[in-house]
């Protein structure tokens, strides 16, 4: 298959699941059918859906074996999430690949009602430990995160409503998927060898890393706070895990010393 064509193949599909996710809030988070369905109950809805799309994906990806895996983990991934009927229920994955998304997790609300019990379940005193336990750091970004929101949703003149921004926070995130299936390992290679070329072996960059919207080169001395090797099929989802430890070390992250930013 030309690169034109799967390119062009790849956008159908992603455009696909993009407008299945923008159900998200007219649905009640996947809890009802949408008008007009032949479904009524939920759970059928979203399976026909995704399966009209894999359909999709299987046509005009015929013969791309590795793009027809992707795109099965993905939806995969989004079978999860509409089983979870929660925020921000969604795999791991996807909220390395977005942090933005960890700002729904429900344990920011627990923090603000019940301190007492949440500094209790932080520290391992109570038989329940959720997978997220933000510190007062993360919570004044959430802050500040959600203000910015309504802001933006004032500006443009839409009501504010939280479903409707991780709505878009999970159209984001499958944006940023697309970009990751778009990705050839030869190309990234290709960039850290003319890194390399430029600079002195103390210099050396050992990986290239993705993050919203942009390519991260790694250096090396920086690449032993990685905490696995990087996958060259997955580029740079363990970048949140990295960057966080680098800041619980260091401070805030000074991005001309370590990082060197490339287009995507």
């Amino acid at each position: 298959m030309k690169e034109r064509t799967k390119q062009l193949a790849i956008g159908l599909v992603y455009e696909q699941l993009r407008q299945f996710l923008c159900e998200y809030k007219e649905t009640e988070r996947f809890n009802q059918a949408p008008p007009g369905a032949p479904e009524t109950c939920p759970v059928s809805y979203t399976s026909r859906r995704l399966l009209e799309i894999w359909r999709t994906a299987c046509t005009l990806l015929q013969g791309e074996r590795e793009l027809l895996e992707k795109m099965e983990r993905i939806l995969a991934e989004t079978v999860y999430f509409t089983r979870e009927y929660e925020q921000p229920g969604v795999v791991r994955r996807w909220k390395q690949l977005n942090p933005n998304l960890l700002f729904f997790e429900a344990a920011f609300d627990f923090m603000e009602e019940s301190p007492e019990l949440y500094e209790q379940m932080r520290m391992g005193l109570l038989p329940f430990r959720p997978d997220c336990l933000p510190d007062q750091g993360w919570h004044q970004r959430r802050d500040a995160y959600f203000a910015a929101a309504r802001g933006r949703l004032s500006r443009e003149g839409r009501r504010w409503s939280r479903d409707l921004v991780f709505q878009e926070e999970l159209c984001r995130t499958l944006e940023l998927e697309a970009q990751l299936a778009a990705a050839k390992p030869e190309e990234l290679q290709e960039l850290l060898r003319a890194f390399n070329k430029e600079r002195g072996p103390d210099q050396r960059a050992t990986a290239v890393l993705f993050y919203p919207y942009r390519w991260l080169i790694i250096l090396e001395e920086d690449r032993l706070f990685l905490d696995n090797e990087v996958d060259q099929d997955n580029v740079g989802f363990r970048l949140l895990f990295w960057r966080n430890s680098y800041e619980a070390r260091h401070g805030a992250l000074p991005a001309a010393q370590v990082l060197l930013e490339v287009e995507g």
